[in-house]
């Protein structure tokens, strides 16, 4: 029922950075950009790029990126307030490089479960996909955990940065009050606006099964929490949009429906350009006022 999917959302979130640590948060926080562009300016500018290009997004009902939009946004705000040195460019390449592989891994993982779930389930009942449904609370359960350890460490890395650039801490730190908030906030993101994305990613790509649905989420958790290990800001919308394709072309690739796909691509391409200059623009429109 969606609001026990609900509750289990908030409980999972919560429990995510709790578990799996804060290195995404550090990665944001400190791998992008150099300490003096930290500035409460540069922070605004890039958070509010972020979330306009998101809410365009979800108002189109398209799973879009907050990895990729946080990233546009923080380096099109630094460019205009410091300029492109006080760009960790290293930094910047080796998240847009597991951003862009993130995806296709997904897919190929997804589909080479759900091969696998297939062969050993040849010849079986009928009944099996009701232990399939089953399993899949529990891959449910760590797929919400691997989306708080990865996506909610991006509102505790912006809140961290604007913790040091206001003075409140004198190093980089991810406080407790900031996890719960984080979690929070994705939960009621969730139930206020996020079922036009469920709906499109869930049922108007592919039809799944639960086995082709046990698979696409195995796959997410992996490829999620592989990037959590490694403190590597991923985008679970896109791996798991990825997994499901994966999983659903297994019976045959015309049960996808393509152009659908191709409106999903198309959002993920125009995020990190867009925001980037949302978030020039933004900065571009704060020199006159200023703002430190």
């Amino acid at each position: 029922r969606p609001l026990h999917g609900l509750l289990l959302i908030v409980l999972m979130e919560m429990l995510g950075p709790l578990i799996f640590g804060t290195a995404v948060a550090a990665t944001i926080g400190k791998g992008l950009i150099a300490q003096p562009a930290i500035t409460p300016s540069v922070i605004v500018c890039a958070a509010t790029a972020a979330t306009l290009w998101t809410l365009i997004t979800i108002t189109f009902a398209l799973p879009g990126s907050m990895s990729h939009a946080l990233l546009g946004g923080l380096v099109g705000a630094v460019m205009i307030s410091f300029g492109p040195g006080y760009v960790e460019w290293g930094g910047v390449a080796r998240v847009l490089l597991l951003l862009f592989i993130a995806p296709p891994a997904g897919f190929l993982l997804a589909q080479g479960v759900a091969r696998l779930i297939y062969a050993c389930a040849r010849g079986a009942a009928p009944r099996i996909e009701t232990a399939f449904r089953r399993t899949q609370f529990v891959t449910s359960a760590v797929m919400i955990m691997a989306h708080g350890a990865n996506d909610a460490q991006k509102t505790m890395g912006i809140i961290a940065m604007g913790m040091l650039a206001l003075g409140y801490t004198a190093h980089f730190t991810v406080p407790l009050w900031s996890v719960v908030l984080s979690a929070l906030s994705l939960s009621l993101g969730m139930a206020t606006g996020g079922w036009r994305i469920a709906r499109a990613v869930g049922f108007k790509a592919v039809r799944l099964r639960p086995t082709g649905a046990l698979a696409a989420q195995v796959a997410t958790m992996s490829v999620i929490l592989t990037g959590v290990e490694i403190g590597t800001p991923l985008t679970t919308t896109q791996v798991l949009t990825s997994g499901i394709l994966g999983a659903g072309s297994v019976p045959g690739l015309s049960r996808v429906r393509w152009a659908l796909v191709r409106q999903l691509l198309a959002a993920w391409i125009m995020t990190l350009p867009c925001a980037t200059i949302l978030g020039a623009l933004l900065a571009w429109l704060a020199r006159p006022l200023g703002v430190g």
